[in-house]
């Protein structure tokens, strides 16, 4: 009997080894890069190597003024009208359109990049944003998009995104926070900037701060509800008794979460210490006021046109989630024509307008126009692949979707449409074998998530939406439930016996 455990138990383990050796020759397929916790998330970045230029100019200045010797950061600007900024330990600064719209001179904005340029130069951890605790999950999917429809009325990529925003900018305390205010301080000053720019950009970083914890607060209500959901009812539980239990591990991981919001003092108090330290750290003689190039590349000329028309593609994927024809009407005409080449995220509005008023050829185009952006995220090659896949052209699916998630560098956002594509051109075996790397994913990923609150599998995993794409269960499923199965059966009979 012993014997005979022992062996179905190896069996067992023979079947999770070849699992987890499918995983590494997945991972082979694929390599990450410094961009894909964002291109994952749906990030939408905007092409504008006029705007990208002028700012690394400006954080070069600021760190050739103190002689760092430090690479300037890769910029990557954010479509969004969300006030944010912040680096990254991939050596990305990430920056929205919205701050750029919203700073009035380059003291601003040197006071902002200063700040963030700080937290790199001063060595602080780059490892405590929240994305350790909240994984890509099939549940964290759906929450943004519930989050995003309620908080904003859309769950389109920019909407999405900037909740990720939240979550992926590092967290730092507040004695972080006025190391990175006095070194920037002294950033600016070297370079000939004016620091009393900080009593601005403090301001507009607490309203800013406030609109976060509002979408914190919807994020923490939608992860409890699909957290819910995804939690299985044993049959000896009443529902109330498991959503009890539910809520408690709800609440556990929310509360972990919440650890990672940026706490920063008020803009008074932040001034106030800057200020002190400025009376503490006098310089007799002042740095000479560099030339700005501020109106030029954000004023006037090829950077105020891709900001206002982002603006512009912004009002009109908000007019087409209120469903306001007429608004959604005068919000896009800029956006046709040339103008949209400016910029391949454009077409994200240009497309979903063309797409919700009955131009779907069009709408396929604007899609496949997207795909040509620097950093296409991966839903612009699930849409392109959507078009596709309504023609019939299965293939042509498969080679996007293919060629998306070797750009993204992770196969999570890709891997169920994979075997749906798949499964629609008939090729049943394809679909399995994507199910198989699907299988691996999720056991590489452990579904943290769900982990909070059950041991046992969730319905809404990554892993159990690739089976429901499959529409059957797997072979490697039915071995393993045959296996565990039996041994358990032979241990309970072993023990009776005694």
């Amino acid at each position: 009997m012993q014997r005979l455990i022992s062996g179905r138990c190896a069996l067992a383990l023979a079947i999770t080894c070849a699992a987890l050796a499918t995983s590494a020759q997945a991972r082979d397929k694929i390599e990450e890069n410094n961009e894909t916790i964002y291109l994952a998330r749906d990030f939408v970045f905007v092409d504008s190597p006029a705007i990208e230029g002028y700012l690394r100019g400006v954080c070069k200045r600021l760190l050739d003024a103190k002689g760092v010797k430090s690479d300037v950061p890769n910029i990557l600007v954010q479509s969004s009208d969300a006030f944010n900024a912040f680096t990254d330990a991939h050596g990305n600064l990430v920056i929205s359109t919205g701050a750029l719209r919203s700073l009035e001179s380059e003291d601003e904005l040197a006071a902002l990049l200063g700040h963030e340029l700080s937290h790199l130069i001063l060595k602080h951890p780059q490892d405590k944003d929240a994305m350790r605790a909240l994984p890509l999950g099939m549940e964290t999917i759906s929450s943004m998009k519930d989050a995003a429809a309620e908080s904003q009325g859309r769950t389109d990529a920019q909407a999405t995104s900037v909740l990720w925003s939240d979550f992926i900018a590092p967290t730092w305390n507040r004695k972080q926070e006025q190391e990175a205010d006095e070194n920037g301080f002294e950033l600016m000053r070297a370079a000939g900037y004016d620091p009393s720019a900080f009593g601005q950009l403090f301001s507009k970083l607490q309203v800013a701060e406030q609109k976060r914890s509002e979408r914190m607060q919807v994020l923490k209500k939608a992860l409890v509800v699909r957290l819910r959901e995804a939690a299985p009812v044993a049959k000896v539980q009443s529902v109330a008794l498991s959503n009890s239990v539910t809520d408690t591990a709800s609440e556990k991981l929310i509360d972990g979460l919440a650890a990672f919001n940026r706490s920063y003092e008020s803009p008074d108090e932040r001034q106030t210490q800057l200020a002190a330290y400025a009376r503490e750290h006098r310089e007799k003689k002042r740095a000479p006021r560099p030339e700005t190039g501020f109106r030029d590349a954000l004023q006037i000329g090829e950077g105020v046109a891709m900001l206002a028309l982002d603006g512009t593609a912004l009002s009109t994927l908000d007019a087409i989630a209120r469903k306001n024809t007429a608004a959604a009407q005068t919000a896009v005409a800029p956006l046709g024509g040339e103008t949209k080449q400016l910029s391949a995220h454009l077409n994200l509005a240009l497309g979903s307008y063309e797409q919700a008023y009955g131009k779907p050829e069009a709408g396929a185009a604007a899609a496949e126009a997207w795909l040509q952006a620097a950093r296409p995220p991966a839903q612009a090659f699930l849409w392109s692949a959507s078009y596709k896949v309504k023609g019939r052209d299965y293939q042509g699916a498969l080679d996007t979707l293919e060629s998306g998630r070797k750009r993204v560098g992770d196969s999570t956002p890709f891997l169920p449409t994979l075997i749906a594509t798949s499964r629609a051109s008939g090729n049943m075996s394809l679909a399995r074998d994507y199910t198989k790397e699907c299988r691996s994913e999720s056991s590489s990923m452990s579904d943290k998530l769900q982990s909070v609150v059950s041991k046992q599998p969730s319905q809404n995993t990554l892993y159990a939406e690739c089976v429901r794409q499959l529409g059957e269960k797997p072979t490697e499923d039915a071995v393993t439930e045959s296996v565990v199965g039996k041994a358990r059966e032979s241990v309970f009979n072993l023990l009776r016996k005694k």
